[in-house]
């Protein structure tokens, strides 16, 4: 394969210093994305993402090129509301994983600026809770189990808001406290939940009769169903 040429750094700012010489540009000029498009040979500097160019603070949404020692682009990464939406390679490869585990250092710049940054699934990009990152078919066993744990209390915690949101008032009125960690809902008067074929009696019943339920039931069991909750009239949702 022959060598590339590097896009320069002319119409780069916003350097972020990586492992082994390799580093971080913001590209800040229609003509620094022309020529990463010319370096990797992917449509970025077909004027498509021009509107990225021009931005002022390193964590506005932008395109950033990741380096190496030679200044030889290496992936591409569009940045927007916070979160990498793509993350492209030479020819628009997939990641390498050396490049995966350089976007920390990326993380790491948000973060002293007083953002977050996150990556959308399609980058293969995995983001771990301490802030390493890692192309997501080498994520190691206990990263991927610590991202598991985090997967279930977020989910807890959405479908807790979920309820809250959606179910009729009487039933806001019954519970009692919600315990996010373990997805469990507390109800201080479970026998006075209004009838109309909700999800979340439905779901605190099953629990009640296989012994798994007192004044509590985990919130778990309504995954899928926020749509059957009971409006605020107390009626179903159409």
């Amino acid at each position: 394969m022959a060598a590339r040429t590097p896009a320069g750094e002319k119409g780069a700012d916003s350097r972020i210093q990586c492992d082994n010489a390799w580093y971080w540009v913001r590209l800040i000029t229609r003509a620094a994305l022309a020529r990463e498009g010319a370096c990797m040979e992917h449509c970025v500097g077909d004027g498509d993402f021009d509107s990225l160019s021009g931005a002022e603070d390193l964590t506005d949404d932008a395109v950033w090129s990741l380096r190496d020692e030679l200044g030889v682009s290496r992936l591409t990464a569009q940045v927007e509301d916070g979160r990498v939406t793509r993350a492209l390679g030479h020819l628009n490869h997939q990641v390498a994983k050396g490049a995966a585990l350089q976007c920390r250092h990326l993380v790491a710049a948000f973060r002293s600026a007083g953002a977050d940054l996150s990556f959308c699934h399609t980058t293969k990009v995995v983001l771990a809770p301490d802030g390493q990152t890692y192309r997501r078919d080498r994520v190691p066993p206990e990263v991927e189990a610590a991202l598991d744990d985090a997967d279930q209390a977020h989910q807890a915690v959405t479908l807790a808001d979920l309820v809250m949101m959606q179910v009729s008032q009487s039933l806001v009125g019954i519970i009692a406290s919600v315990d996010t960690q373990n997805g469990r809902v507390f109800m201080s008067r479970p026998r006075r939940i209004a009838s109309g074929g909700s999800r979340l009696l439905a779901a605190y019943r099953r629990a009640r009769d296989a012994g798994d339920a007192g004044d509590a039931f985990d919130i778990r069991h309504v995954i899928g169903g926020s749509n059957d909750f009971p409006g605020p009239g107390g009626g179903a949702r159409p």
